[in-house]
């Protein structure tokens, strides 16, 4: 499942990219250009204008993704650039190389202390620079929240799309409860995260947690 999602996730920035790059000079082209326009007496493209494109590229790419949560996600309000707020949640989608500044207590420099934060890809997507990635941030204490409810796409909810998890805090004895399809069967103290879910033991198919969360208690 979880390669599958990749493949998908892959599929779907390459389209966008594409669409979004029709009929601009990408890097890689402007650097290959340059060299024929000075030959035939013209100025070559200074290398602070190939990258442009690429950054214009990348950011109207989280755009159309924010436009999307807000779509999917009637009712939803746009807080920032790259995230929604829907029904005691933050919804996001973060750029290649985006800062991680959080706080010294999230391990992976996007979860706010206090938060209980899901992300799309293992490891919290630290380890590929380069790609996107999707994370929701939940922020209410006692509630207990159904997956199936927060969609990224028309057909696509966060619901058993869970690949690792931050949970900063103080350890303070709070703890959050998950399940899947309302068998209650993982708890998660505060101050503790899990950086791979394919790494840990579950009941799903694959043996291991997975892909395999669609509700949570967070306090």
């Amino acid at each position: 499942m979880y390669i599958v999602k990749h493949i998908r996730r892959v599929i779907a920035v390459m389209a966008a990219i594409g669409a979004i790059s029709f009929g601009l000079t990408t890097g890689a082209q402007a650097s290959t250009a340059g060299p024929a326009l000075v030959s035939a007496g013209l100025t070559s493209v200074h290398p602070a204008d190939a990258a442009s494109p690429s950054a214009a590229q990348d950011r109207a790419w989280v755009a159309q993704q924010v436009r999307g949560l807000l779509r999917y996600n009637p009712g939803a309000s746009q807080i920032s650039p790259d995230a929604v707020r829907y029904r005691g949640a933050i919804l996001g989608v973060s750029s290649p190389g985006a800062p991680r500044s959080a706080g010294p207590q999230s391990v992976s420099g996007v979860c706010p202390g206090t938060y209980l934060c899901l992300f799309w890809d293992s490891n919290f997507d630290i380890g590929d620079p380069s790609t996107h990635f999707y994370w929701i941030k939940f922020y209410n204490c006692g509630v207990n929240y159904n997956l199936y409810d927060y969609r990224i796409s028309a057909s696509q909810t966060w619901a058993d799309e869970t690949s690792s998890i931050d949970y900063p805090g103080s350890a303070d004895g709070h703890v959050a409860k998950f399940n899947h399809d309302g068998d209650w069967w993982f708890t998660l103290y505060r101050d503790h995260y899990l950086a791979n879910l394919t790494l840990d033991g579950g009941p799903s198919p694959h043996g291991n947690s997975n892909d395999w969360i669609t509700g949570l208690y967070a306090c």
